[in-house]
């Protein structure tokens, strides 16, 4: 089983941590003048086992700067009173590119578990001071798009619209008041409803800058047109994001071990016959999919699905670098619409939601 645990406040988006089953956190805290992230982060830990039902607790975080590193790397307490794993560990952090937001934090290391054993934690964050807009990426039919969201009733006039390459747009609203989690669901839903990119969707999603040249595909200088820029939008000039439906997948323990390994070597028939992604091709959309297809649909871990696509992704026109792929089944996990275990039978299907 795997923990999976969420920070989440006014600064810190998101940082979430593998240690030892299925579950979520969330946190709000203080900034120290030494650095955005240093001090004590609080919030609850939420853990979910199989056949158990969920449950959660208390946990902080407190980030102590290591001297002489640029505030980027930091000592990292954590203190659980959650009931299944009331534990204190000091692990290691460290924040990159730069020691500001927007930034990148990784966590890492050991903490004793209280059944006797040692458990290890590895955690990937973004670090967002605000959101400033509504984003969507146009990565097709980019006219026809354009008019369908002038004509909506729901949705307010744009603030900006970058042709990032021909007929391809990125489109923004600008944004106050917005939490991730919102703003996320949100353009999850309009990318559903406009037929926009759906894996440019988390509120971390980069654009280009205007007056550079895209040397994807064919070049193209990126430029940009200011629309209704004096306006700023809150979350109730939005239509309200409609939750999905959660759906429990039957799983049968006792089929659990060869269903495993039938479904490493279904994903890898299945990477055979997929065809490559090609840069100017929705490469990125191909492969978006790809990997719901390997975290979901096969129910695979990271490690398993980034193992098989080895081969397919050498095929790829240009290749991603592992850290690509890896921040692609990421996101294919949290933000991907297939149902965990739906390309398996019922006999070995996964536990998940949908």
């Amino acid at each position: 089983m795997t923990v999976r645990a969420w920070a989440v406040c006014s600064l810190v988006a998101a940082v979430a941590a593998s240690v030892g089953c299925d579950g979520g956190s969330t946190t709000t805290g203080p900034s120290s003048p030494q650095s955005f992230l240093a001090g004590t982060w609080t919030g609850t830990l939420t853990i979910e086992r199989e056949g158990e039902p969920t449950t959660s607790g208390p946990v902080t975080w407190t980030f102590d700067v290591v001297p002489d590193t640029n505030r980027q790397t930091f000592r990292t307490t954590i203190r659980s009173q959650h009931a299944w794993l009331p534990i204190t560990a000091t692990v290691s952090s460290a924040i990159t590119p730069s020691n500001t937001p927007p930034a990148r934090i990784s966590t890492q290391g050991d903490y004793p578990s209280p059944r006797g054993c040692t458990g290890s934690l590895l955690s990937v964050g973004t670090a967002v001071v605000a959101v400033r807009h509504v984003f969507l990426d146009i990565d097709h039919d980019g006219p026809r798009i354009l008019a369908t969201i002038a004509a909506r009733r729901d949705l307010p006039p744009l603030s900006y619209v970058l042709q990032s390459s021909p007929n391809r747009f990125h489109v923004f609203w600008r944004a106050s008041g917005f939490t991730t989690d919102a703003v996320e669901a949100l353009q999850k839903q309009l990318a559903n409803e406009l037929h926009t990119d759906p894996a440019a969707t988390p509120c971390t999603q980069t654009t280009r800058l205007p007056g550079f040249v895209n040397q994807k595909a064919h070049p193209h200088v990126v430029t940009i047109e200011y629309r209704d820029v004096s306006r700023v939008y809150t979350p109730a000039d939005f239509p309200v994001p409609i939750a999905p439906p959660t759906v429990p997948i039957p799983v049968r323990r006792a089929q659990r071990v060869a269903a495993g390994v039938d479904r490493v070597e279904r994903a890898r028939r299945y990477l055979i016959a997929v065809p490559p992604a090609i840069t100017g091709q929705h490469g990125d959309l191909h492969t978006f999919q790809v990997c719901c297809r390997m975290v979901r649909g096969f129910g695979l871990s990271d490690t398993d699905a980034l193992a098989l696509l080895v081969d397919w992704n050498a095929r790829c026109e240009p290749p991603w670098s592992e850290r690509e792929l890896r921040d692609k089944l990421r996101r294919a996990r949290r933000y991907g619409r297939e149902p965990i275990g739906g390309l398996l039978s019922e006999d070995d299907q996964v536990t998940g939601v949908m």
